[in-house]
């Protein structure tokens, strides 16, 4: 009889563990959330000056040019300031000359105030550049949602994309999309897709 109930009880165990019982194995994981898509923010007059605010000293490099600046073939460089006043400021380089002056938006407006450039150039003292579309694109698209990560951000000014660079977003997990500036704030920049993904057994 005792032999009879230890084979019993083995058997219970067996099947407890082939069933997935007992503890360790138990039902399937839930999968992970990540962004079904990149990001791509048109800048307005509503979301300009928050959103250059994440790109607040950064040396963009447009290693082909931007066509709207007359710079085209000619790497050019594109650096936006003072983000934390009414008016930000942007410093433009390429072959040489210097541009300086106020960044407005309803798209991005370049308002140059002090140039290097000669007259007639379109970076030349008094021209006002709107470039359109002016772009933030991040590159969202399979970034786990609800922890921070860094990825690449670039202003893309009418289809002429700078190197990209390394920024600091978060994504929710209903798929509204996050950008710190370097001062430490938070800054909205719209919603994409979110999907789950769940890996193999």
């Amino acid at each position: 009889m005792k032999f009879l109930k230890y084979a019993l009880a083995s058997v219970a165990v067996a099947t407890l563990m082939a069933c997935g019982g007992g503890g360790g194995g138990g039902g399937g994981s839930s999968g992970t959330t990540v962004a079904a898509a990149d990001l791509t923010v048109g800048i307005n007059a509503t979301n300009g000056a928050q959103i250059v605010s994440a790109l607040e000293a950064l040396a963009l490099n447009y290693t082909n040019g931007v066509n709207d600046f007359g710079t085209n073939g000619v790497p050019t460089t594109v650096t936006i300031a003072d983000t934390d006043t009414a008016t930000p400021t942007f410093n433009i380089g390429a072959g040489g000359f210097v541009a300086t002056g106020d960044l407005t938006f309803g798209s991005c407006r370049f308002k140059i105030s002090t140039s290097t450039f000669p007259g007639g150039h379109p970076l030349s003292v008094g021209q006002t550049i709107t470039v359109d579309p002016c772009q933030l694109v991040a590159e969202t698209s399979g970034q786990t949602t609800g922890v921070p990560v860094e990825t690449n951000v670039q202003l893309v000014l009418n289809g002429a994309q700078p190197e990209p660079r390394k920024l600091p977003i978060t994504i929710t997990p209903t798929g509204d999309v996050q950008i710190q500036t370097p001062s430490g704030t938070v800054v909205p920049l719209g919603s994409i897709s979110v999907t789950t993904v769940t890996g193999g057994s």
